[in-house]
């Protein structure tokens, strides 16, 4: 007995200084000899964290069927399957291989670690394939309450904490489900534990735009711009109020700004979408027709079917061009060559109609994330945010040529204005 507890003992000092081979060895020949459930999931652990997973869950099947109620043996089958089947399904976007995997294990009733990390990942894995009713679905089986408000750091960043990812999930699958009450309701839960974390304030206001409420949702939108993780889906979000209102020019301006970034562009497809019917609305024939296209191309290069909105947005284009006698461009049939045209309409219709000015950027620190531009006509210094501002002037005392946007002053608690489409001062915009 003592000559077994000091080879285990060898075993387990090998499996955490990580020298897994070494140890799975001895733990193999104490399984053979006197298995129990500590040198089973042990001995499993170490074939896992060699990538022999076969291997491993051979091993750790062979526990569970000794020892069904052991939770550290339960545990070591979640982390193997989820090491053997449920990460590479995420990777390949494979749902129901996720599934599959996630509820054999939930049938062991894993202890409560194990089970977090198991419905997060059937969330993440949801999300990609937009099966909203089976992130909720896995969002009901964890209590808030369980899960840590510790947030991780990446390089020094902080990250949402458990407890934070848990409501965004939910009021989100309750939004993307059409259950706007239930959404805005889970969004202000989470608010009131996380007061400051942006993609509840976003869903909450796009829950309340949606029952109806669209000004006050407006409102509440504008006031996310100005947050530093606020990204350019949050201005395309407003975007979509501002049309549904009936301020087409504002909408035009806000989408134009939204998209004209370095995004994917097949990312932006449904707000490409909305330019071409806010287009077509103002008369501009031509923006919407290059917008068909760069839609057209991005989906037949991606093998996505041409949706039937998209159909009916030609056909009015058509339309329109034959009752005002204008002939439709040619256009190139290629992504990259449309995406280009596309961004002159985005770069001339982001500061259509707005003021500009010119000026000097104060200060830029690195703790910051937002400086302030001293106006040459007098006026006071104006808010901007340091991300606008191109790399090459970001520094003390450039001079820059801007326009002048709507913002959110949230310490104010009042509507402000701040500088956007910084450049070099003397540089003009092309027609």
């Amino acid at each position: 007995m003592t000559e077994t507890r000091s080879t285990y003992e060898d075993a387990e000092s090998l499996r955490k200084a990580k020298k897994y081979s070494e140890a799975a060895a001895i733990f193999s020949a104490l399984w053979k000899d006197e298995p129990s459930p500590m040198v089973g999931w042990r001995y499993a652990y170490s074939l896992r964290k060699q990538r022999e997973f076969e291997a491993a869950e051979e091993i750790i099947l062979s526990a569970l069927e000794l020892y069904p109620e052991d939770k550290w043996t339960v545990s070591e089958y979640v982390w193997i399957l989820n090491d053997k089947e449920i990460k590479p399904a995420i990777d390949q976007k494979d749902l129901g291989r996720v599934l599959n995997a996630a509820n054999a294990l939930v049938a062991y009733n894993p202890q409560e670690m194990a089970l977090h990390r198991l419905c997060f990942q059937v969330m993440k894995a949801a999300k990609t394939r937009n099966r909203w009713d089976v992130v909720l679905e896995w969002v009901g089986k964890l209590r808030p309450s369980q899960l840590s408000i510790e947030p991780p750091q990446f390089s020094g960043k902080r990250g949402m904490s458990d407890r934070e990812q848990w409501y965004v999930a939910c009021s989100r699958a309750y939004l993307e489900l059409d259950q706007f009450k239930e959404a805005r309701a889970a969004a202000e839960e989470g608010l009131r534990e996380f007061p400051n974390e942006v993609f509840l304030k976003r869903t909450a206001s796009l829950a309340l735009a949606r029952m109806g409420s669209q000004q006050e949702a407006a409102d509440e939108l504008r006031a996310l711009l100005s947050h530093p993780r606020a990204d350019w889906y949050f201005k395309a979000d407003l975007a979509g109020i501002e049309y549904q209102i009936g301020n087409l020019d504002e909408a035009y301006l806000l989408l134009c700004d939204a998209v004209s970034n370095s995004q994917d562009p097949q990312f932006k497809l449904r707000y490409f979408t909305t330019l071409v019917e806010i287009s077509l609305q103002l008369g501009e024939l031509d923006t919407a027709s290059e917008h068909i296209a760069l839609i057209r191309a991005i989906r037949e290069a991606e093998g996505w079917l041409i949706p039937e909105e998209i159909v009916f947005l030609e056909q009015k284009l058509e339309k329109d061009y034959q009752e005002t006698g204008e002939q439709r461009p040619e256009l190139p049939s290629g992504v990259r060559e449309l995406e280009r045209l596309c961004a002159r309409r985005w770069s001339i219709g982001k500061t259509k109609g707005l003021e500009r000015g010119t000026g000097t950027i104060k200060f830029i620190v690195d703790e910051k994330s937002f400086t302030f531009i001293s106006r040459d006509d007098g006026g006071e210094d104006i808010f901007a945010l340091v991300k606008d501002i191109p790399p090459k002037l970001k520094h003390e005392g450039a001079r820059v040529d801007f326009a002048i946007t709507e913002s959110f002053d949230r310490k104010k608690g009042k509507k402000s204005v701040r500088a956007i489409d910084i450049r070099s001062l003397g540089v003009q915009q092309r027609p």
